[in-house]
């Protein structure tokens, strides 16, 4: 950007393109990454033609990982945590089933002592 810019300072050509002069010196130092309008904006700022414009849409994509890409990755992570949840509701559920059972026959078992001890007291 800043070899496009020329003789503009940062604040003339933020002004231009409506970001704030800090965005778009982030931008020329590579700490920020333009979205697509702003690119678009640069590009007809700038006047670039066909052949410069692919130059600068491929040095903005060598630098920064697609907007696409980056949903991608969210709903990637959506996905995992879920599963995870469902993982863990796949192992938690036999453990309570198990769990029941164990506690019906501990109950049982007391029932049929107290109606031995009844028997036997008799």
């Amino acid at each position: 950007v800043k070899e496009y810019r020329g003789k503009k300072t940062l604040k003339e050509l933020s002004d231009e393109i409506g970001i704030t002069s800090a965005y778009l010196s982030d931008i020329e130092k590579g700490n920020r990454f333009p979205s697509k309008d702003k690119l678009d904006k640069l590009i007809k700022v700038f006047n670039l033609k066909n052949k410069e414009q692919d130059k600068f849409y491929d040095l903005a994509a060598k630098l920064h990982i697609p907007e696409e890409s980056e949903l991608a990755y969210k709903y990637m992570i959506k996905f995992l945590k879920q599963f995870s949840a469902f993982f863990k509701a796949i192992v938690y559920i036999p453990y309570l089933i198990i769990k029941f059972i164990v506690d019906f026959i501990i109950l049982e078992y007391k029932r049929i002592k107290r109606i031995i001890k009844r028997k036997l007291v008799k």
